[in-house]
């Protein structure tokens, strides 16, 4: 016979292994959560995922889900969009939508702890809760503000903290459409209020949106009207070397003493290289450059074209007056793929020049009118609660321009046999004006689009210089080396600020951009080789270049001819 003991202890075995058999046939649920941040307002709900380790067994699996955790509180900071589901026979994984509410109140980050319950169906795997934070988007405007504030005075680059300062505002005065491309970066802004990490990402991605660009465009204007004068006053040059009597060798774009004939190359007989005193002359000035990047502006390569047309009359020996026609083209592709300008430009000058014995005095006046063509690639990358994004907006604005300039110069030159030099001083004084415009978006989003007032680019300069003529006289006319250089001094280079505000502001809440300045000091040289034939035809070749230009490089090639009639 059995022991009874022996039996009873057999038969809690059995009950033990059975009940353990009958745990271990239980499958094993966890949960996952999509994201661990959410912000008020936003449209995607978070997704509570429950996933079994194998598939349920007949009759489903049901689940007990606890959401009652945290400091959130159900039905006025969140709520389930739909009931718990159960996992069906054969299923594996059941998904439960959490909603967020926007409540509109200003309150701190508050939590929702999802928990997941024991349960006769399931055996409950590791992950078995998560915690969800809720950012609230309804912080006190001047908290928001001061906070920012704080953010903008621990960034160094002006620029960037000028757009720091801009997207707030864009942000604060009116609540972009949610899920637009305004509204991503205005979540990324709300982020970094709160959190350092995401401050540093938002000033990393500012740096693809901001206005180097305006910059650089505001130091192509100075290049355009530097190449409309010193076109002009290459014609003058050639006018007063030629003691008055009108021998025209127009150089290239920048003031100097290139291009003239010397009062000692007068060697042939009855004046035969001189004509009757009426002149048509054509000129042509092709710049080629590169400038670097800095912190404020865009580094850009340039190329440039100045072709100038023209008439002038000689009145005795010591008068010529004239009229001359300018058309000027600058384009310049932006560094890092960022965008390109382009400057097209018409204008009219007057000029006069009068000998002095072995000096002379010049003047000219001019009035052109043109048209900007500015395209600007903005870059823009991110993380927010949402999402990973990065946008590229191609941006573009084309404001018509006007150009005023005026010139007043002088010398003197000392004959030596058949080499002439002297000093050279110039004043020159130009005005820019750019019309109000738009940017719109070519490709991309306007998120960033700007609106700029009107602005006006203004230059005085000085130059201060030595030039020297050999003339050698040949069977044909005259050749002439020439060499020229000059100290010039910029007494409006104070760097300056851009006026605007962003296209998607409905306030229009104006913002500042701050450009770079300009050298206030330079050099400029150029060689030139000028050819006087007889009957008052002549041309020229140039090469100038210009010297100590912070950060740039810039070269100018120069050909011309005269027909006197």
């Amino acid at each position: 016979m059995m022991n009874p003991l022996r039996m009873a202890s057999g038969a809690a075995g059995l009950a033990m292994l059975l009940g353990t058999s009958v745990a271990s046939a239980m499958p094993v649920l966890s949960i996952s959560v999509d994201r661990a941040i959410a912000t008020e307002g936003t449209l995607q709900p978070v997704r509570v995922e429950l996933r079994l380790n194998e598939p349920a067994p007949a009759g489903g699996v049901c689940i007990d889900l606890d959401l009652a955790g945290g400091t959130a509180r159900p039905d006025q900071d969140f709520r389930l969009a739909m009931s718990v589901p159960r996992i069906p026979e054969g299923g594996m994984m059941a998904s439960v939508p959490i909603m967020i509410i926007d409540d509109q109140i200003s309150e701190p980050d508050e939590t929702v702890l999802i928990v997941l319950r024991p349960s006769d169906c399931y055996q409950v795997g590791p992950s078995r809760q998560f915690s969800l934070l809720i950012r609230d988007d309804d912080d006190d405007p001047v908290s928001l503000g001061n906070r920012l504030q704080q953010i903008v005075a621990t960034v160094p680059d002006p620029l960037v903290a000028s757009q720091l300062s801009n997207l707030g505002q864009l942000c604060a005065t009116n609540r972009p459409p949610p899920g637009s491309e305004l509204d991503r970066r205005c979540q990324l802004l709300r982020l970094a209020l709160r959190d350092p990490g995401a401050a540093q990402q938002l000033i990393r991605s500012l740096r693809g949106v901001l206005g180097e660009e305006f910059s650089s465009q505001r130091r192509g204007f100075r290049m355009l009207a530097g190449t409309q004068m010193g076109a002009l006053g290459r014609r003058l040059e050639a006018v007063r070397h030629g003691g008055g009597a009108g021998v025209a060798l127009v150089d290239s774009q920048l003031l100097g003493g290139n291009g003239a004939l010397s009062l000692s190359a007068n060697l042939a007989e009855d004046n035969e290289l001189l004509g009757r005193g009426i002149g048509l002359f054509a000129s042509v000035t092709l710049g080629d450059g590169k400038r670097q990047s800095s912190a404020l502006e865009s580094g850009y390569s340039n190329d440039s074209a100045a072709y100038l047309l023209g008439i002038d009359k000689r009145v005795g020996l010591d008068w010529v007056f004239g009229l001359a026609y300018t058309r000027n083209r600058f384009d310049a592709d932006l560094s890092g793929d960022s965008g390109d300008l382009g400057l097209r430009s018409n204008a009219l000058n007057l000029y006069f020049s009068r000998a002095l014995a072995s000096g002379w005095i010049d003047g000219s006046l001019g009035y052109g009118k043109g048209r900007l063509k500015q395209t600007r690639i903005a870059t823009f990358s991110g993380q927010t609660d949402e999402e990973s994004f990065s946008s590229v907006d191609v941006l573009r604005g084309s404001p018509d321009t006007t150009l005023l300039m005026a010139t007043l110069s002088a010398g003197f030159d000392w004959q030596r046999g058949n080499w002439s030099f002297g000093p050279r001083a110039a004043f020159e004084y130009s005005r820019f004006d750019v019309d109000a415009f738009a940017e719109t978006a070519v490709e991309g989003s306007d998120a960033f689009a700007v609106a700029l007032q009107e602005q006006r680019v203004q230059s005085r300069l000085a130059r201060l210089g030595f030039g020297s003529q050999w003339a050698i006289s040949t069977r044909h006319g005259v050749l002439l080396p020439q060499f020229d250089a000059y100290w010039v001094a910029q007494f409006e280079n104070e760097a300056g600020v851009i006026r605007g505000s962003f296209v998607n502001d409905p306030q229009s809440q104006e913002f500042l951009l701050p450009t770079a300045g300009v050298d206030a000091r330079y050099g400029e040289a150029s060689l030139s080789l000028a050819m006087q034939f007889a009957g008052g035809q002549s041309g020229f070749l140039s090469y100038r270049r210009l010297f100590g230009f912070a950060d740039t490089e810039q070269d100018y090639w120069s050909l011309g001819f005269r027909w006197e009639l």
